[in-house]
């Protein structure tokens, strides 16, 4: 059976600035699975870190996280 991406939006950074490369090392450290890729995007005006994972069960998975712009 084909593994379908799945994804889920962690609230880890609302109250705070959180670097793209914070937030794939929090993942990594959760040990969620393997990171395939991340970038960050403009999501209705606000920045949100997509990380696509690998999961223990072979499934990818995007992780959305919300943070805070730098202002």
């Amino acid at each position: 059976m084909p593994a379908f991406a799945c994804e889920t939006t962690l609230i880890l950074a609302e109250a705070e600035v959180i670097t793209l490369d914070q937030a794939v090392k929090r993942i990594k450290d959760g040990k969620r699975g393997k990171v395939l890729g991340a970038e960050t995007l403009q999501l209705k005006g606000h920045p949100v870190h997509v990380i696509k994972v690998l999961t223990k069960k072979g499934h990818v998975k995007k992780i959305h996280i919300k943070t805070k712009s730098h202002q």
